[in-house]
């Protein structure tokens, strides 16, 4: 019996033969797309040498490649292939177009192609212009917010940024939501990180201009210091151009918070104060309480274009 279906075995006598070649014909024909002689015609020798030359040539553009084929097993390379059925998926997909960069994005140009856009700068925003609407990168509006950080407190110390602040916006707000401190009746405040380290004198506020820290809520002690059960502190604080040094660093805010946790009373403070130690640049700052730690809440450090 032949070991493959629908091919006659050729060693009986010679029509089983010709039954066989012409089944390799119809197979070859079916593989190389060719158009033969129907089944019935004669078969000879010239045309078997051709469809069995063809079988060779076959073979060896699969084992070389170089008809572009796919073969199992190997790394090939796809020029001009479409992938048109909507089952097909690609799967850990890597992009190299040149240059290519870590945050880059890729999207279809005018022609079709698809096109890298490298990555931005810190702040811009992608936009989408003119015609036919290709997407580029471009500086952020003047007052726009950009959230640089986010500060959560859970049983903390001191909650530190040393990597929000530089040249790169001229304003910075820090919102404060929920600061709840660990312990009761305390003073929630400010240090700045200036010549390599956290400044823990000579700040300047109210009257004083040695203080260990800027207040922001809880100033003055005894009925206005902070509780440690409620919602604890919210409030915004701002400063302006902290890279330049010619001048001190001025935080201004405002806070809200309860004197004595849930049964205490509301207090709003308005705040202000500087780091009096020197006139270099500012590029961190600390979140504190007078004593013990920070049981909860966030600070959200934000940029804004001037």
């Amino acid at each position: 019996m032949s070991s493959y279906p629908g091919i006659p075995d050729p060693k009986p006598d010679p029509q089983a033969l010709y039954q066989s070649v012409v089944a390799i014909k119809q197979a070859l024909e079916i593989l190389l797309g060719i158009k033969g002689k129907s089944d019935d015609a004669a078969v000879t020798q010239g045309d078997m040498k051709d469809q069995l030359f063809s079988l060779n040539t076959f073979v060896n553009q699969l084992n070389s490649n170089s008809a572009g084929y796919i073969k199992a097993g190997t790394t090939d390379t796809l020029t001009n292939k479409t992938i048109a059925d909507a089952t097909d998926k690609l799967g850990g997909v890597t992009m190299d177009m040149g240059s290519d960069a870590t945050g880059d994005l890729y999207y279809r140009n005018a022609s079709g192609i698809l096109t890298r856009l490298p990555i931005g700068s810190p702040g811009q925003l992608l936009e989408v212009a003119g015609t036919p609407g290709l997407p580029s990168w471009q500086p952020a509006p003047a007052n726009t917010w950009t959230l640089l950080n986010t500060l959560t407190a859970s049983n903390s110390a001191t909650l530190d940024d040393t990597t929000s602040f530089t040249s790169t916006y001229f304003s910075y707000a820090l919102l404060f939501d929920k600061i709840l401190p660990a312990t009761n009746l305390v003073e929630l405040g400010l240090q700045v990180h200036s010549g390599g380290a956290f400044q823990t004198t000579n700040y300047a506020i109210s009257n004083s201009s040695t203080a260990a820290r800027i207040a922001l809520a809880g100033t003055g002690g005894g009925a206005n210091t902070v509780g440690n059960t409620g919602p604890g502190v919210s409030g915004l604080v701002f400063v302006n151009d902290v890279a330049q040094t010619s001048a001190v660093k001025q935080f201004r805010g405002v806070s809200l918070s309860f004197t004595n946790g849930s049964t205490g009373l509301p207090l709003t403070q308005s705040l202000s104060g500087w780091w009096g130690g020197g006139n270099g640049a500012v590029d961190g700052i600390r979140v504190l309480t007078s004593s013990g730690n920070i049981t909860s809440g966030t600070v959200r450090v934000y940029g804004i274009k001037g």
